[in-house]
C-alpha cells in the first residue's frame, strides 16, 4: 500500500493505530506535546490507561490501548528512550521499529507515525527524521500491505505543502548535518531480519541504566534544576547545547539590540524553534553564568545596556562556554561588546583554544586556565558549588 510524508495533526488521522511517546515510570503521567494532544482527544479513559502503564514503563517498552474518542481505532505507546544515552539512535531505531512490527502482527494496515524524541528526550530532529524516513520505507517494501504515514507536525512545516518533497527533506537533513558536525552522522540500511529478528529480543535489552538516573535527567531537563554545576555537562543539557540552527548572526541595530540580556534572549530564539527548550537553556545559562545564588543579580545587571561595554572578556567566556558558541558565534558577542580576541593576548589564546577544542566543563576550564597561569574563567567553589 506504500507510505508517505504529511503535515498534519496525528489526532485527526482516520486509521487503525497511531504511535504515542511516554516518559519513563512516574514520568509516563508527565505528558509531552504529542502525548498530551493525543490525551486531550481521546479522553480520560486513556489517561487511565497511561497511568496504569507506570510500573511497567522501561524504556524501550511498547503498550496497546484503544483510541477511544480518536479517529484511530487504537493507540500504540512507546517508551521513548534518551540520546544522551542513545548517540546512533539505537534503541529509538528498536522502539519504532518494535512498533512497526507489533501493528503487522496486530493486522493494524494503515497506522501515523510522529517523529517523537525531538523535545526532552533530546534526539536531534533531522536525524530521527532520517532515520524513521528510511525504516518507514524498507517496512513498506518487505511488507506491501502495511499504509504507513510519517506525521510531522504542522508548526514544523510551515515551508512545505501538505506533502513532503523527498529532495527537500534530503536537503534539509544534509545542511542540518554540516552545521553540526559534532554528531555522528550514521546511515540507516535495512533488509528483511532487520524486522523479523524482532521476535527474538526481549524488550529491555537495549538500555542498561537505572530508572532513578533517568528520572533525575527527565526531570532536571524539563525543569532546568541541577543539583550541582558540574552536573550541567553530564545529561540532556549537553545535547540540547550541541544542536538547533548554528551559526548565529544577529541584526543587533535592526532589533534594538543594547545589552547582553537581549542578545542572550534573541540569540536563543533564533537558535531554537521550541519555546520549552529556549527555557531551559537560558535557565542553565544563568545558572552557570552567575553561579545559583548569583544568576538573578547577575542578569539583571547585563540587561543594563550602559553596562556592555564594561564587561570583561572572562565573563563574556562564560556565556560562550555555557551556550557551546561556535567561534563564529563568540566572536559576533565580543565585538556586540567592543572587544575581540587578541592575537598576542596569552589569555586570549587559551580562550579560543577552549572554544576550538570544545571544552566546556567548568572545572576542565580552570584547570586549563590554571595550567596556562591566567585568572580563572569559572571562580566556582566545589564545596559551595557557587560562582563568584
Amino acid at each position: 500500500m506504500g507510505y508517505s510524508i504529511r503535515a498534519l495533526d496525528i489526532t485527526e488521522f482516520k486509521c487503525d493505530a497511531i504511535l504515542n511517546s511516554l516518559g519513563v515510570r512516574k514520568s509516563v503521567n508527565s505528558y509531552g506535546s504529542i502525548c498530551r494532544s493525543i490525551v486531550s482527544i481521546a479522553g480520560f479513559e486513556l489517561k487511565k490507561d497511561i497511568a496504569s502503564y507506570e510500573d511497567k514503563a522501561n524504556p524501550g517498552r511498547i503498550f496497546i490501548s484503544s483510541g477511544y474518542n480518536l479517529p484511530a481505532k487504537h493507540v500504540i505507546h512507546v517508551v521513548t528512550p534518551y540520546f544522551s544515552k542513545d548517540p546512533q539512535l539505537i534503541a529509538l531505531e528498536y522502539v519504532y521499529k518494535l512498533a512497526l512490527t507489533t501493528a503487522k502482527k496486530k493486522n493494524f494496515r494503515k497506522i501515523a507515525l510522529p517523529i517523537i524524541g525531538t523535545g526532552s528526550n533530546g534526539y536531534p530532529r533531522a536525524f530521527v527524521i532520517k532515520m524513521v524516513h528510511k525504516l518507514v520505507k524498507a517496512f513498506v517494501e518487505l511488507y506491501p500491505t502495511m499504509n504507513v504515514t510519517i506525521c510531522m507536525p504542522l508548526t514544523n512545516v510551515k515551508e512545505y505543502e501538505e506533502k513532503f518533497d523527498e529532495n527537500e527533506l534530503r536537503a534539509s537533513i544534509e545542511k542540518y548535518f554540516k552545521k553540526n558536525e559534532s554528531l555522528n552522522i550514521r546511515e540507516f540500511e535495512y533488509d528483511e531480519t532487520s524486522f523479523k529478528k524482532m521476535d527474538s529480543h526481549p524488550i529491555d535489552f537495549l538500555l542498561d541504566y537505572s530508572d532513578s538516573e533517568l528520572l533525575e535527567v527527565e526531570y532536571s531537563a524539563k525543569k532546568g534544576i541541577y543539583s550541582s554545576p558540574k552536573k550541567h555537562f553530564l545529561n540532556e543539557m549537553d545535547v540540547l547545547l550541541e544542536i538547533g540552527n548554528r551559526n548565529i548572526k544577529l541584526d543587533y541595530e535592526k532589533y534594538n539590540i543594547d545589552s547582553i540580556g537581549l542578545y542572550i534572549s534573541y540569540y536563543l530564539k533564533q537558535r531554537y524553534e521550541r519555546e520549552d527548550t529556549i527555557k531551559v537553556v537560558e535557565r542553565h545559562v544563568y545558572d552557570i553564568v552567575g553561579g545559583v545564588e548569583n544568576k538573578s543579580s547577575l542578569k539583571s545587571k547585563h540587561e543594563d545596556a550602559n553596562r556592555r561595554s564594561n564587561v570583561t572578556t572572562s565573563m563574556l567566556m562564560r556565556y560562550i562556554l555555557a551556550l557551546h558558541m561556535t567561534m563564529e558565534e563568540a566572536n559576533d558577542l565580543l565585538l556586540f561588546c567592543g572587544k575581540a580576541f587578541s592575537p598576542v593576548s596569552k589569555e586570549d589564546t587559551t580562550y579560543k583554544i577552549l572554544i576550538e577544542m570544545k571544552k566546556y566543563d567548568i572545572y576542565q576550564v580552570n584547570d586549563l586556565c590554571d595550567k596556562k597561569q591566567i585568572k580563572r574563567i569559572f571562580n566556582y567553589d566545589k564545596t559551595k558549588n557557587t560562582a563568584s
